[in-house]
């Protein structure tokens, strides 16, 4: 999650490749690598995670989606791929 919060798409590639659950949440706050990675309007890392089958269809405890978040901070492109995968 942290690399996702970044921008570092070569970590969160490694990462994943190694075996990193991509759909894994925060206990408490129910926050996804997806939500951290929209935020930021990291396309790159929302790209890496949906071709190892990440779930962008996830909420977080204030009943946030990615595509939520990526709105809220104006990522337009995050946006559009987010919605290209029914999100």
């Amino acid at each position: 999650m942290a690399a996702c919060a970044s921008g570092s798409a070569k970590v969160v590639r490694a990462i994943v490749e190694k075996g990193a659950e991509v759909n894994e949440i925060m206990v408490r706050t129910k926050i996804h690598a997806c939500h951290e990675a929209a935020k930021g309007g990291f396309l790159n890392c929302l790209q890496i995670l949906s071709a190892f089958g990440a779930n962008f269809d996830q909420y977080t405890d204030q009943q946030d989606t990615p595509c939520h978040l990526a709105a809220a901070e104006g990522h337009g492109m995050c946006i559009k791929f987010l919605a290209q995968r029914g999100q």
